[in-house]
């Protein structure tokens, strides 16, 4: 297995940091009881001198309790005895000690927010080298929000690159695509033991991709490891606003008998019509219909009819290609209400309208678009007329309303 320390493709080599204080932290902060980490919050919010006596009258703990446990905390470094009644807590050390106790936190999400609190503990000098941002930037925290985070196909992308580098950071990712899993578990699956899961989390942390968090359960805390918050809001999104399949497939009424009726009756007549002469279309008509789908497609002037009515931006082929995307998510074969569709489409069908990473308010979230009347009558008339015509979408009714299929030609050429 390739060392996650000394990653070369992915710029983040964590030689330069101090990772076994920053495990032996975690692990700490995981370990703690309900009591332990009362008393640890207690410290991280007090002044950096805290009287001892005062300390325990904050909290309705046992003397000899109390004390061992402030042992421990003296132990990893967090604190020190000055005299024998004050506790001097080190600067440093609580600003690390915060980050991770915000973890412990009931409602507690590792969202763009808290990646920006990471940041913020990462020297300087670690950052232009990791993240290969330009030294010359104002905003290091906007830099890496548009170099890896600024919208979902580039945060996916940045994902993709992650799961080239190594079998079990693949495998821990395409986990995560379903949402959480408990730390002990996953590390079980993918025989992996405490430290070296402890690693790699850390890694993919610094990447924006994998976060331990935290489940209180009794007077301990399940730990498990999460997606970005934002990033699993997105793909709940999309899961739930995908069109549900007509379950009754018996009651529909297909258009046409085959996905290439379109094309074997009217095809030989489009290609005269947008000029070929006699001896391309002969040519055309020698091969199979999905080479002819194909010709068809990529034929200069061949493209959706448009109405006056649509806004001049969609009156091009970029536009009619933008919509090929939002047939990937019902690809599946079966058959779905036209109108269901339109209503859950969410691929833009402009850059203005591209699904964006934005903060509204206090906390971020991937916006998606919105379309007009008319650009949704577009749409419409891409799936009933462009993508019907090239066999790549059935067309059909159940009970008065249109519904489509994307075709097994459609399902392999939506794939590409």
């Amino acid at each position: 297995m390739p060392d996650v320390l000394t990653a070369r493709k992915h710029k983040i080599q964590l030689i330069g940091y101090d990772v076994e204080q920053d495990i032996k932290q975690r692990r700490f902060i995981a370990n703690l009881t309900a009591a332990e980490a009362e008393m640890l919050q207690e410290i991280l919010f007090s002044p950096l001198r805290i009287s001892l006596k005062k300390l325990m009258r904050s909290l309705d703990q046992p003397a000899g309790q109390l004390l061992d446990q402030i042992h421990r905390l003296q132990k990893i470094g967090l604190l020190d005895f000055d005299g024998n009644d004050t506790l001097v807590v080190h600067k440093e050390m609580r600003r690390s000690f915060e980050l991770l106790i915000e973890r412990l936190a009931p409602h507690f999400k590792p969202d763009i927010e808290f990646v920006q609190k990471i940041i913020k503990h990462i020297p300087v000098a670690l950052l232009f080298t990791w993240y290969l941002i330009p030294r010359t930037s104002n905003n290091i925290f906007e830099s890496l929000i548009e170099k890896y985070l600024c919208t979902p196909t580039i945060y996916a992308r940045h994902l993709e690159d992650l799961k080239t580098y190594d079998p079990v950071v693949c495998a821990l990712l395409e986990r995560l695509g379903q949402g959480r899993v408990r730390a002990s578990d996953l590390a079980l699956q993918l025989g992996i033991e405490g430290w070296r899961c402890n690693e790699i989390v850390l890694f993919l942390e610094f990447h924006f991709a994998a976060f331990f968090t935290y489940e209180r359960v009794g007077d301990a805390w399940i730990e498990w490891i999460s997606p970005l918050h934002e990033w699993h809001e997105y793909l709940s999104l999309i899961a739930k606003r995908r069109p549900p399949a007509i379950e009754s497939e018996k009651s529909i009424v297909p258009r046409t008998s085959s996905e290439f009726a379109w094309i074997e009756a009217h095809g030989a007549d489009r290609l005269a019509a947008l000029g070929a002469d006699a001896s391309m279309i002969a040519h055309w008509n020698k091969g199979s219909n999905e080479q002819k789908v194909l010709f068809l497609y990529r034929y200069p002037g061949n493209h959706l009819a448009y109405r006056e009515t649509w806004p001049a931006y969609v009156k091009n082929d970029k536009a009619l290609r933008s919509i090929e995307p939002a047939l990937r998510y019902v690809a599946h074969g079966k058959w779905v209400f036209l109108s269901d569709f339109l209503q859950t489409i969410m691929t833009p069908i402009t850059n203005e309208a591209a699904v964006t990473l934005k903060k509204e308010g206090a906390h971020w979230h991937y916006v998606l678009p919105t379309y007009s009347d008319t650009e949704l009558a577009f749409v419409q008339a891409c799936i009933e007329e462009w993508f019907f015509e090239l066999g790549m979408v059935m067309l059909g009714s159940f009970d008065g309303r249109v519904c489509f299929r994307v075709t097994t030609f459609g399902q392999r050429f939506f794939e590409e």
